[in-house]
């Protein structure tokens, strides 16, 4: 009986949330313009046998439309085959 209400309660619950989602649309592009500094990246590397492991940081600054800064991580991988 308890796993009967239960199955009932999840389904009931699953409805409501299925018919209170509400669909975003994207709008149309627009046109941006500024500047954009670039203060270059930083390679810090690993080895592991002749594999070599990079983990990147860029800083960017912006003004004009967007205004702020940017910090963009990332990681590479170079194999010892050159992959």
């Amino acid at each position: 009986m308890r796993k009967m209400r239960l199955t009932v309660l999840t389904g009931v619950v699953g409805v409501f949330l299925f018919s209170v989602v509400t669909p975003i649309q994207a709008g149309p592009p627009e046109t941006a313009e500024g500047d954009f500094r670039y203060f270059g990246l930083t390679a810090v590397p690993k080895f592991a046998g002749c594999n070599m492991f990079l983990t990147i940081t860029e800083i960017a600054e912006w003004k004009g439309t967007f205004i702020g800064s940017s910090t963009d991580e990332g990681k590479a991988v170079l194999h010892c085959n050159g992959d």
